[in-house]
């Protein structure tokens, strides 16, 4: 038999094929000249076991043939202070797994402060997208008990934002800090972890503190501990490689520290998943609804049944951090939301759920009506359920879905969604807290919506309340996450960090406006942003995007007017806009047409440009009462 062909029978007889047999068979592919097969195989190594040796075979196929279906490209640069060569070489094929094309390299060993700090260096003549520092233990000041404890740590907090910010001085590229480790023994033994000065003490505090001043400065960082408190001490580090090579950590576990940095990564450009439907009968509880009947599932009271209902408290975690929770179930509507209703173990509540489907159509039909009915897209959802044969069928039909892997006992389904890496956020906000809420208030409202008469009998039965304001400090963090992940309503799709919010804030040049709605059904919270820069006579809209939960209402309207009357306050004469078209924004092609400015050029890869003469312009006047507008900052002398 054909090797090629005995390893794709070997492949396909399982639903996860080892990731040694993915790279062979890419490989074969790829000499064979079947490029596309060949990265697809090479990304479904990442999910065949962290095989280290496995995935730099895989990175190899990638480095000149991106996955299909790639929604990112970026230059990565990995500095570390230990051996980072294998690390290097496997973060490829973690990225390619996470949809992001990316081409990875390195500074020298030991070079990584004269790398960092000189202007001139490698790694800033390089200019990368996206710095990941990877320091080891001895790369920290803290070695042995210390009296000054504090002004230790806060030294290394110091030490390493200095590093932070040296990265991000020239633009604002993506940094992701590596955590440290704690020392799996101390001299004072178990005494150490009460003991403020031990060195144990001292790097969990270093680890904690790094991690709340990265938030603070729109810095990633991933938690090395927890990664190696699954593998295990002696997994993480072995003292063989670290003396014959200064690897830190060992091989086999860079696999982990790769997937997670990964993650981090492709949430800080956009790509997390932040819907999760999962199935019912076999899934939240055991049995069939259907057919055992509500007093007959196992849910609760059991071994199996407490596994359940562990599953559903992490999935009410989740819906509490944001997640959106959906339902997707071959049953009978009515008899498949009676446990929500009316079991007493159920830790879900019907209105935990913001889409509900239970009938008999196949999945991934109704996987497309949840994602239109929430107006996301598939690419935004994890699908969970107990089914070999539903799960594949999912990747078969919709590949855009990330199909979570479930062991065959139920024991192990609560680990399973607790370690799902791709719900990461790149920050956390009074609007990720309610986003349930909202969107099963947009489903009210799409029902609204078909009963109406008219559209504008819709609009103005909704009771619409617009709030316009200038970015503040409250609301930095929520317009970086708008700017980051909005796609569907995106004008120009620039992702502006955290810092260069703070920046435009303060600058007196440039125009910021948010827009918050709420309705009869519901308070959406801050959905729209718009961000224009003075350029003499002229505003210049350099972004305007807006949640899909709002699409349709018209809210664009009300920033617009806003912008219009801050141009004529600021004497300008006209407002200039872009539209760059992608994959995902092509429903807002004519929006600036509707607002009423001229297209005034348009360029071969579709781009438009646009401008409005503001004198003698009429208010859009949107069906909502809108309060508020960009506030004048501090220090423009108009």
């Amino acid at each position: 038999m054909d090797p090629l062909v005995d390893d794709l029978t070997r492949a396909r007889a399982v639903e996860v094929p080892d990731a040694r047999l993915c790279a062979r068979i890419a490989r074969r592919l790829l000499s064979g000249g079947d490029r596309e097969g060949a990265a697809a195989w090479a990304v479904r190594a990442v999910d065949g076991g962290e095989d280290a040796t496995a995935w730099t075979a895989a990175a190899k196929v990638l480095a000149d043939n991106p996955a299909p279906g790639h929604l990112r490209t970026a230059k990565v640069w990995v500095v570390g202070t230990a051996t980072t060569d294998v690390l290097t070489a496997v973060l490829p094929a973690a990225l390619a797994r996470e949809r992001v094309a990316a081409s990875v390299d390195q500074t020298g060993f030991g070079l990584y402060w004269q790398e960092i700090l000189d202007p001139s260096s490698t790694l800033h003549r390089a200019d990368p997208d996206v710095v990941v520092l990877v320091p080891h233990l001895g790369a920290t000041s803290i070695d042995g008990f210390r009296d000054d404890h504090d002004e230790v740590v806060e030294a290394e907090v110091a030490r390493w934002s200095s590093a932070w910010d040296r990265l991000r001085e020239d633009r604002a590229r993506h940094v992701v800090q590596v955590g440290f480790v704690p020392p799996d023994s101390d001299p004072f033994g178990h005494l150490a972890a009460g003991l403020p000065g031990s060195r144990l003490s001292m790097i969990r505090a270093l680890n904690a503190r790094l991690a709340v001043a990265a938030a603070g400065a729109d810095v990633a960082c991933v938690d090395a501990a927890s990664i190696a408190a699954r593998l295990g001490r002696d997994g993480w580090f072995d003292p063989r490689w670290w003396f014959v090579a200064k690897h830190d950590p060992a091989i086999p576990a860079v696999p982990s520290l790769a997937r997670s940095i990964a993650v981090v990564v492709a949430a800080r450009l956009g790509l997390a998943r932040k819907c999760l439907v999962t199935d019912l009968d076999g899934t939240l509880w055991g049995g069939s609804i259907g057919d055992d009947g509500l007093s007959e599932i196992s849910l609760g009271g059991t071994a199996e049944g407490e596994a359940h209902v562990e599953l559903q408290r992490v999935m009410r975690d989740l819906r509490e951090r944001g997640v959106i929770l959906a339902v997707c179930s071959k049953n009978t509507d009515e008899i498949a939301r009676s446990p929500f209703l009316e079991h007493p173990e159920m830790v879900l509540g019907i209105d935990d759920v913001a889409a509900f489907v239970a009938n008999w159509d196949p999945k991934p039909v109704n996987l497309r009506r949840i994602a239109d009915g929430l107006d996301i897209g598939l690419d935004s959802i994890a699908f969970l359920d107990d089914n070999p044969a539903e799960r594949e069928a999912i990747r078969s039909e919709l590949p855009e879905v990330d199909v979570i892997m479930l062991p065959p006992d139920p024991a192990g389904y609560p680990a399973a969604l607790s370690r799902y890496p791709r719900f990461e956020t790149p920050a956390f906000s009074e609007e990720d807290r309610s986003r349930t809420e909202k969107y099963r208030a947009r489903a009210a409202a799409e029902e609204a919506r078909q009963s109406a008469r008219s559209l504008e009998e819709f609009l103005v039965d909704l009771e619409m309340r617009a709030t316009l304001g200038p970015i503040v400090g409250a609301t930095e963090a929520r317009v970086a996450q708008l700017l980051g992940k909005t796609n569907q309503w995106n004008m120009t799709t620039r992702r502006h960090s955290l810092d260069d919010v703070r920046r435009m804030a303060t600058d007196p040049t440039w125009v910021t406006i948010t827009g918050r709605l709420a309705d009869r059904l519901a308070d959406h919270g801050l959905v729209a942003v718009l961000l224009a820069r003075e350029e003499g006579d002229t505003l210049d809209v350099d972004s305007f995007v807006m949640s899909c939960r709002v699409i349709g209402r018209r809210l664009e309207h009300a920033l617009f007017d806003a912008l219009v009357a801050e141009a004529r306050r600021r004497s300008c004469r006209g407002v200039t806009a872009t539209y760059v078209p992608t994959e995902r924004n092509g429903l807002i092609a004519d929006v600036y047409e509707e607002l009423g400015l001229c297209r005034v050029a348009r360029d071969e890869d579709g781009t438009t440009h646009w401008r409005l003469d503001v004198d003698g312009v009429a208010p859009l006047d949107p069906p909502m009462s809108v309060t508020g507008g960009p506030t004048r900052p501090e220090g423009h002398d108009g």
